[in-house]
């Protein structure tokens, strides 16, 4: 598998800009502030990640 060929969550650390050039170059990105979990711990934005198993 190459770089960026799987989805990302984006933490809330990653410029909004990023996540929104990343998008535009048609990766399969979304920002943990837009799943609304900024302010969450690590182990919980992980699982929520898990959780989503990459779907958009």
């Amino acid at each position: 598998m190459r770089p960026l060929e799987f989805p990302l969550l984006a933490d809330e650390n990653i410029h909004r800009d990023v996540v929104r050039a990343l998008l535009t170059r048609g990766k399969d990105v979304r920002s943990v502030l837009d799943e609304g979990m900024g302010g969450r711990d690590d182990v919980d934005v992980l699982r929520h990640a898990h959780r989503q198993g990459g779907s958009s």
